[in-house]
């Protein structure tokens, strides 16, 4: 297809397989590397890497390229994932016994059904510009070297070979707080952490030092928050006890709802409010004659 297909007659085609050592997302980056220092080289070329690999994103900050794209299918909870061998979603892929008779001569498709996610790195270096801004700052500002002191600290919070530190957890702010020990960090020690690639171990130790002393207040507030966690689950479980023995609702349970309700009120408009009232005397009114012709009837009887 390479050779006959006018499309790839412009296209230069790398194959790098499994018996080239090292992760593809590394090999690509490396590539890209040595074409920088290629005397035909065009700053202005534009780079664009298809994968769901969170780590490309510290891999393009890392080649400091202008024009760097990544493209991610957006993931969708629940949607089925196609075998890899034959590309149907009918099966698993131990299970795969190839294509149906007469599959093979249809074209594939081209496009998968769903929505894509365009990352562009340039607005990422932006965004780390503006995150990363230290007033008062010592030493001269450099971007590039902020980027690259940038990818050391998301060491700290994990990656693909490193497990992140026990105390600091994404979803519980650790981003926030290690931009707050970086900015105190350079302010310190007059310096960047990392330089052409060499990483300052002082810096380095100023910033495990920091979080050292941040440990103890996580570790309890993590602790209160899973005691509090696990007495409402315990709670919740006795309440379901006991209301499956005597098939009674709790009164706790009955405020609950109201405060629910209380809160749902606050959203109405005035006009849901008259018409609720309305409808609440008819009811009355209704649940009054029911009971004046009960006391009636008794009393004939």
């Amino acid at each position: 297809m390479l050779n006959k297909e006018a499309g790839w007659h412009e296209l230069n085609v790398i194959l790098s397989d499994a018996s080239v050592p090292g992760e593809e997302e590394h090999k690509i980056i490396d590539y890209i590397r040595k074409q920088r220092n290629t005397p035909t080289h065009d700053p202005n070329t534009h780079h664009c890497i298809w994968g769901a690999d969170a780590d490309l994103i510290m891999l393009g900050l890392a080649t400091h390229e202008p024009n760097f794209t990544i493209v991610r299918e957006e993931f969708v909870y629940g949607k089925p994932k196609p075998c890899t061998l034959c590309g149907q979603c009918s099966h698993e892929l131990i299970d795969c016994q190839g294509l149906p008779e007469g599959a093979e001569d249809k074209e594939p498709p081209v496009f998968s059904k769903g929505n894509y996610i365009f990352i562009r790195i340039a607005t990422v270096r932006e965004w780390i510009a503006q995150l990363l801004q230290i007033l008062n700052i010592p030493i001269p500002w450099d971007l590039e070297n902020i980027i690259d002191d940038w990818i050391l600290l998301c060491f700290f919070v994990g990656n693909d070979f490193l497990p992140h530190l026990p105390s600091w957890e994404i979803r519980e702010g650790a981003i926030d707080k290690l931009v707050g020990i970086y900015k105190r960090t350079v302010c310190e020690m007059k310096s960047y952490m990392t330089r052409d690639g060499t990483v300052n171990l002082k810096a380095v130790e100023f910033v495990m030092r920091s979080i050292g002393r941040m440990e103890d207040a996580i570790f309890r507030d993590e602790r209160r928050k899973n005691q509090g966690r696990n007495k409402r689950l315990n709670r919740n479980q006795g309440h379901e006890t006991s209301v499956a023995k005597s098939g009674v609702m709790e009164p706790k349970m009955v405020n609950q709802h109201q405060r629910q309700a209380k809160a749902h009120d606050l959203n109405k408009t005035a006009r849901q409010i008259r018409q609720e009232a309305t409808e609440a005397r008819l009811t009355a009114a209704k649940l009054e004659d029911q009971d004046t012709e009960q006391i009636t009837l008794s009393a004939l009887a």
